[in-house]
C-alpha cells in the first residue's frame, strides 16, 4: 500500500473500476452479498479481475495497515496483478 499500488475501500474501488484504473479487484470473505454482486457487475463488465480473499474485512484491513474494516481493495499497477493470478 504504500508504494501506492493498492487503494482501499468499496467506493474507490467502484469508481478505479468505472475509470479503468483498477487492473485487479480484492473483496473480503464478509464483504455483503448485495455489495459483491454490486461489486461483481462492474467488475464483469469493465473486464477487471475479481477476487474474493480467504480474509475478513478486519484482517484485510490490518494487512493493509488501515484502522477501518476493509470490504474490498484495487490494484492500480498491471504488473503486480500477475504475481496475484499466479
Amino acid at each position: 500500500r504504500r508504494a501506492g499500488a493498492v487503494s482501499v475501500g468499496a467506493e474507490a474501488v467502484l469508481k478505479s473500476i468505472r475509470s479503468r484504473r483498477a487492473a485487479l479487484v480484492f473483496a473480503a470473505k464478509d464483504f455483503s452479498e448485495q455489495s459483491f454482486k454490486k461489486l461483481a457487475t462492474s467488475t464483469e463488465y469493465y473486464n477487471v479481475p475479481l477476487k474474493r480473499v480467504d480474509y475478513t474485512m478486519a484482517e484485510l484491513s490490518e494487512a493493509l495497515g488501515v484502522t477501518h474494516n476493509v470490504a474490498a481493495c484495487f490494484v492500480h499497477q498491471s504488473s503486480i496483478v500477475n504475481l496475484f493470478l499466479q
